[in-house]
């Protein structure tokens, strides 16, 4: 499965001698296609280079993700779905009441107008999936509802809009230039406010890596407590390990847990639920032509997301290893007890499927 990148060619602003927006020639031995994006070249190049400059992508495709013009090759049936981190999503929905908080910075703000601006161009549909759950946990079901609303009036808004403000042109993105969007009626605010199973889950795997950050003793011990804990206590979980896996090395992301108070470690849980979501889609994607492209700015949510697919035991453990160093006795130590452990496991099973019931 992959984005096509050959015999593609941009054309730039005329084709033909005729002043378009912004057009491609795509061409193989079997077809010749001209698509017209709408927008000029130079802006679309602009906000692909600003989505680009972030990495903010993460998908099961080969190729530039980064490229508009590659999603809309007709060589391929793909419908893409987008799944926005909740910092992205905010700070869409927070142009459109003209106000943003002191923590946006209007760097960030750009930042997420690109990245709809790109999305719309590229015709990215979008999954809200847990963000408006986890929303809802911070400011309730009520006004995450009316987040939506916004979101909504900003998703079928004039995508030049967005690149206008993403690229410095405008400050402000006045609030009478947002599409009227029907109030969706049937939606029961409260039903954001329920916590899902995922979370749940993802709350108790949070609890415990948190519960091992405060312990005494050396990182590589903690992360062998907590496989063992995994195995003996609770369940395996891809997105909590290779989270835990960073967390602990000696190289771990900043503000990964911002602390221990309650918020912090759902924060950490939503962010394992978010990729969670991600990989399930993702995964279901592949079968059914549908990519999902998970779109974030926070490094550690991207590192896990990199690393939760992997193919082999091999890769598998070299995504153990790396965050300890290339040759690290540690990383490699972690792997082998994973695999020890996860081989018992698997033993177990197989025994439990072959006893008479």
């Amino acid at each position: 499965m992959s984005i096509r990148t050959d015999n593609i060619i941009f054309c730039g602003d005329h084709v033909n001698g005729v002043n378009h927006a912004s057009a491609t020639k795509i061409h193989d031995a079997e077809m010749e296609t001209i698509i017209f994006l709408g927008y000029p070249g130079p802006d679309v190049a602009a906000i692909e280079q600003q989505v680009r400059a972030r990495d903010t992508f993460v998908a099961l495709l080969t190729g530039d993700l980064y490229n508009v013009l590659h999603y809309h090759d007709p060589r391929h049936e793909f419908e893409f779905l987008g799944y926005l981190d909740r910092n992205i999503y905010s700070r869409i929905s927070s142009l459109v009441t003209g106000r943003t908080s002191r923590e946006q910075s209007i760097d960030d703000l750009r930042w997420a107008a690109a990245v709809l601006a790109f999305s719309q161009i590229a015709k990215i549909t979008f999954d809200y999936a847990s963000s408006i759950y986890e929303l809802a946990s911070a400011i309730g079901g009520p006004e995450a509802a009316r987040e939506v609303q916004r979101f909504r009036a900003a998703d079928n808004s004039d995508p030049r809009l967005f690149i206008d403000f993403a690229l410095g042109r405008i400050r402000k993105i006045l609030t009478d230039q947002f599409a009227d969007v029907t109030v969706e009626k049937d939606v029961d605010p409260s039903e954001f406010e329920k916590r899902t199973n995922d979370f749940r889950i993802n709350y108790i795997f949070a609890l415990k890596i948190a519960e091992l950050g405060k312990s005494a003793g050396k990182p590589v011990e903690k992360m062998l407590t907590l496989i063992n804990w995994m195995r003996d206590r609770f369940m395996f979980g891809s997105p909590a390990l290779l989270f835990a896996n960073r967390y602990f090395s000696p190289n771990r992301f900043r503000r990964m847990l911002k602390g221990f108070s309650k918020q912090n470690i759902q924060n950490a849980a939503w962010d394992l639920t978010f990729l969670q979501n991600w990989r399930r889609a993702a995964l279901k994607g592949i079968k059914i032509n549908k990519p999902a492209i998970l779109m974030s700015g926070d490094k550690a949510v991207k590192d896990v997301a990199r690393r939760i697919t992997a193919e082999s035991d091999e890769e598998f453990a070299n995504h153990l290893r790396e965050p300890w160093g290339p040759k690290s006795k540690e990383g490699m130590r972690i792997f082998e007890h994973y695999r020890t452990v996860w081989g018992m496991v698997e033993r177990e099973e197989n025994r439990r499927q072959t006893v008479p019931k």
